[in-house]
């Protein structure tokens, strides 16, 4: 899994992200059999293995020099990045067409939809690790089209919740104020669905939102367009607020909110939403703290887990599973640079 191509013997230190290698073709697939969410995580894997980690007093700190990467290698992420950022398209779906740009596999879905915001994550996520290995889009318009397609996809409206965090710890429970001294923030729950504007959102594609709309974020705050743009910047302040509040209303780690099966699937979105997000909380939930428990309490006794177990569908494959289970307790994904979400306030009568 850590080889640095095919043939090679893996790395000694193997970080937990190339446990998404279980899903890939080998890095020699003719190119035009890969579609872009394969090509965005093989992009995630490169940035993996180049990779180390160091610890200080207060936490794990991933860091990643570009310098050491091979340039045949370097060519290949180059590749890689420059054909997701050629092959965007503008959103159509029957006779409407959204906003911005994103990505879908080869072919378009049955009606006709030719984005989804599974690929539109995948693509994203590539292109962020290969921004840190170097390698950038010579257009930050992308960018910008990402966060208006992903926007344009949230759904319109939702029911209020009002953001309840904790007040306080206490002998390993977490505290929550009844009565607050000031008003807090009420945001609206809305999440995303797998393809614009068709069907209810589900927990695995409202983390898929939230990971595609803060990393643009962040790298639209490298290109220095945020925060120079306030609109912009309050409109991405609100579908994140809104987003996580959807994850907070429908808070659940024993299935996959809104949809049917793909339970390790949305439980590595919630663990990348809640990194991203720089969040520990989703409403009143510990995600991780609920989340460890539930994994640690499914784990087979020859260490896999698997949807098979709960009567899943095709995607039920216990090497797959396991590699989704395995990067949630490792909260293996790497954060980016962004302003929080302000918290509501925690002072309490």
């Amino acid at each position: 899994l850590g080889a640095a191509a095919p043939g090679q013997p893996p790395r000694d230190r193997l970080d937990m992200q190339v446990a998404a290698l279980l899903v890939l073709r080998p890095p020699d697939s003719p190119a035009d059999t890969l579609p872009a969410f394969r090509r965005g995580v093989l992009l995630m894997l490169r940035e993996a293995y180049y990779s180390g980690e160091r610890q200080t007093k207060e936490e794990t700190v991933v860091e990643l020099n570009p310098g050491r990467i091979p340039p045949a290698d370097l060519r290949w992420i180059r590749e890689l990045a420059e054909w997701l950022g050629d092959v965007v398209v503008v959103p159509e779906q029957e006779d409407e067409t959204y906003p911005g740009r994103a990505w879908r596999y080869p072919g378009a879905a049955d009606d006709g939809t030719n984005v989804d915001n599974s690929n539109t994550q995948y693509a994203v996520l590539g292109l962020k690790a290969a921004s840190r290995m170097g390698v950038h889009l010579p257009d930050s318009r992308v960018w910008r089209d990402v966060v208006d397609y992903v926007l344009a996809a949230q759904e319109e409206d939702g029911p209020e919740v009002q953001r309840k965090p904790p007040a306080m710890k206490q002998t390993g429970e977490y505290v929550f104020p009844k009565n607050y001294t000031t008003p807090q923030p009420v945001d609206e729950a809305r999440g995303w669905g797998y393809l614009p504007a068709v069907g209810r959102a589900t927990g695995a594609m409202t983390t898929a939102g939230l990971a595609a709309l803060v990393t643009a974020q962040s790298e639209l705050y490298e290109a220095g367009v945020l925060p120079r743009d306030k609109d912009l910047e309050a409109r991405i302040v609100r579908g994140v607020a809104d987003g996580m509040a959807w994850l907070g209303d429908e808070f659940s780690v024993e299935r996959n909110p809104g949809g049917g099966g793909w339970l390790y699937y949305y439980l590595y979105g919630l663990e990348r939403a809640g990194v991203l997000c720089q969040t520990e909380f989703f409403g009143e939930y510990a995600w991780y703290l609920f989340g460890a428990e539930y994994l640690v309490e499914q784990q087979s006794r020859d260490g896999s887990w698997t949807e098979e177990r709960r009567g899943g569908g095709p995607e039920a494959v216990p090497e797959v599973d396991t590699a989704f289970a395995l990067l949630f307790l490792k909260r293996g994904t790497v954060p980016v640079k962004v302003p929080p979400v302000q918290e509501a306030i925690v002072t309490q009568d």
